[in-house]
């Protein structure tokens, strides 16, 4: 009958503006500061990606971190990826450009922060279960929240900050040396 009478969309619409009314904060209220992601949290989630857990990363978390936070823990709330959205459009940033608040503290204190505590608990857990085995923690998240989709492929290497060659850039490089190396032979021999 829905279908019918196209209300289908109406309902879906009327569901999200109600899961943001109830998860995300309005206005420019923010919750008080509050420790929310723990060290366990990093502990377990550096130990699937082979991230030394040492006081300099936990201080100066690599950047995928961030990135595999958004995409298992946020995204992993209901209406995940519109919770995501709102959170980062409602967070104001510094004139270089970084958030001025945490993404948690846009989220209500009752209904958004407890299902968001739920989440972090819950991928602690598949992290930990892992054993530093990304393809069983990819595939237990995915068994948990993402039945329908796949998790996207992190090169950690890529995109940690403090590594200075990637196994990709050595491959490139090796590459590029050896066809420069044949190039210049090549015209050595002309």
């Amino acid at each position: 009958m829905d279908e019918a009478t196209g209300y289908q969309y109406e309902r879906e619409r009327f569901e999200l503006q109600e899961v943001l009314r109830t998860h995300v904060l309005k206005g420019k209220l923010f919750l008080k500061w509050r420790e929310t992601f723990s060290l366990d949290y990093y502990k377990e989630l550096y130990g699937v990606y082979d991230v030394p857990f040492t006081p300099e990363k936990i201080r100066r978390k690599p950047r995928f971190i961030g990135y595999l936070t958004n995409e298992l823990v946020y995204k992993n709330l209901p209406k995940g990826e519109e919770i995501l959205k709102k959170i980062k459009e409602r967070t104001p940033k510094t004139k270089g450009g970084n958030p001025k608040k945490r993404q948690h503290q846009s989220l209500t204190k009752k209904v958004g922060r407890e299902a968001l505590i739920d989440v972090i608990a819950t991928i602690r857990t598949l992290a930990k279960l892992s054993k530093k085995d990304r393809n069983k923690f990819r595939r237990l998240v995915k068994e948990m929240y993402h039945l329908d989709r796949d998790l996207p492929y992190i090169d950690v290497e890529a995109m940690d900050d403090n590594k200075k060659e990637t196994k990709v850039d050595k491959v490139l490089g090796t590459l590029l040396k050896t066809s420069v190396a044949k190039k210049k032979k090549g015209e050595e021999e002309e």
